[in-house]
C-alpha cells in the first residue's frame, strides 16, 4: 500500500521547472558569450585593415608580416627584458 503525503503532491512539476530554469540559465549565458565573441572578432578585424583575413598568396604573407612589424613598434616600452629573461631560465 502507497501512502502519499498532501505536501508531496506537486514535488515532480517543482522539480521539472527546476529543471527548465537551470538549462534556460545556462543557455542564455552560452548565447551571451557567443553574442560578445562575435562582436570582439569583428572589432579585431576592423581594427587590423589591410591584413588579409586567409594568407593564399606571397603578396598576402608579404602584407601581413609587414604588419605584425607595425604592431611589434608599437608594443609598450616598458617591458622588462631581464625578468623575461629570469623567467625563462627558472622554468628551464
Amino acid at each position: 500500500m502507497r501512502r502519499h503525503y498532501i505536501n508531496q503532491a506537486g514535488f515532480e512539476a517543482v522539480g521539472v521547472l527546476a529543471v527548465i530554469l537551470v538549462v534556460a540559465v545556462i543557455g542564455f549565458a552560452g548565447y551571451k558569450v557567443m553574442h560578445m565573441n562575435k562582436a570582439a572578432d569583428s572589432q579585431q578585424q576592423a581594427s587590423q585593415p589591410g591584413v588579409p583575413a586567409k594568407i593564399q598568396t606571397k603578396a598576402d604573407l608579404t602584407q601581413t608580416g609587414k604588419s605584425l612589424d607595425a604592431a611589434s613598434g608599437q608594443l609598450d616600452s616598458n617591458l622588462d627584458d631581464g625578468s623575461l629573461d629570469a623567467d625563462m631560465n627558472a622554468m628551464l
